[in-house]
């Protein structure tokens, strides 16, 4: 009788040891703060049925009857076994951590309900007039058509950042031999004298300069000869011999074309024309142009250094 008042004591003992325990450790995070006493209490009845918890409460009995407990138990210290293996800690704190470790456990599966529940908020709610499985299938095509361009877009950006990659990579392998190129921020140009060139371009006027290259002929031509540039002769002998071939009055011409203009032109258009008739436009070409050059010197339009027409950039 007095082990099962002993016991009923224990037990009451427990219960208000958890109570102020489940209080207090409302600030230190040990227990759960959201334990309330019917859980407490079915938890202190279960651990109440383990030997080893019976065990404890044998020992918190003999301090009440004011015996002594052993060293180890107070300390919570290790003791050694014959083997030098640690034996078992203090019973009464294992049951304590085990429980904190529990009530931890509790914590983390409440605040992951929690989360899922403020989630559940965010969600937007069931709409019965949406058809959700064309919407599913509109979301899918534009989400695979997003990612064909950003693959395009991305292989454009690899093409020029390997571009980038190759001129670099030039540069930093030729830079000594571009860095004496250029002593002075420039390139340097192996510029050739007037006898080395090769002067194999003929000016079709009776002039009959030469020249190293067909640039610096056309623009000879323009300057002096009131020639214009090639595209602008090429253009005006063919309307010349369009003209001439359906029989249609000439068109008027500001340019002095040279001699085997409009020859040249014929054989382009595929329109042969008689050696005479070729002569006759060419003369009437050249009428044109005097006339054009007449009329701008009564307007003043001369260049008194090339006595021709002034030249438009």
């Amino acid at each position: 009788m007095s082990s099962a008042v002993a016991n009923s004591n224990s037990q009451k003992h427990l219960s208000k040891h958890f109570s102020n325990a489940s209080q207090m450790s409302k600030g230190d995070g040990n227990i759960s703060e959201d334990l309330n006493e019917d859980y407490t209490s079915y938890k202190i009845i279960e651990l109440l049925k383990h030997d080893k918890f019976m065990a404890n409460l044998d020992h918190l009995n003999s301090v009440q009857a004011g015996q002594k407990l052993p060293e180890h138990l107070l300390t919570g210290e290790l003791t050694k076994q014959k083997d030098d293996k640690p034996s078992v800690m203090n019973p009464l704190q294992e049951d304590i951590n085990l429980l904190n470790e529990h009530f931890e456990n509790s914590d983390r599966e409440s605040d992951s309900s929690n989360l899922f529940d403020s989630f559940k908020e965010d969600l937007p709610k069931f709409d019965p007039s949406v058809n959700y499985y064309v919407e599913y299938w509109k979301t899918y095509i534009d989400i695979k058509m997003s990612r064909e361009e950003l693959s395009q877009v991305t292989e454009k950006r690899n093409e020029k950042l390997k571009e980038v990659y190759k001129i670099m990579k030039y540069y930093d392998s030729n830079y000594e031999d571009l860095k004496e190129n250029r002593p002075n921020g420039r390139k340097k140009h192996n510029r050739r004298t007037a006898k080395e060139i090769s002067k194999e371009f003929k000016c079709p006027y009776k002039c009959g300069k030469l020249y190293g290259s067909e640039g610096s002929l056309n623009l000879h031509m323009k300057l002096k000869h009131a020639g214009g540039n090639k595209t602008d002769r090429e253009k005006t002998a063919k309307s010349l011999v369009i003209a001439q071939f359906r029989g249609e009055k000439l068109p008027d011409t500001t340019l002095n074309l040279p001699a085997g203009a409009i020859d040249e032109a014929a054989k382009e258009l595929n329109i042969k024309f008689d050696n005479k008739l070729l002569k006759d436009l060419q003369q009437k070409a050249k009428e044109k142009f005097d006339q054009y050059l007449e009329k701008c010197r009564r307007e003043g339009k001369i260049d008194p250094l090339t006595n021709l027409p002034f030249v438009s950039n």
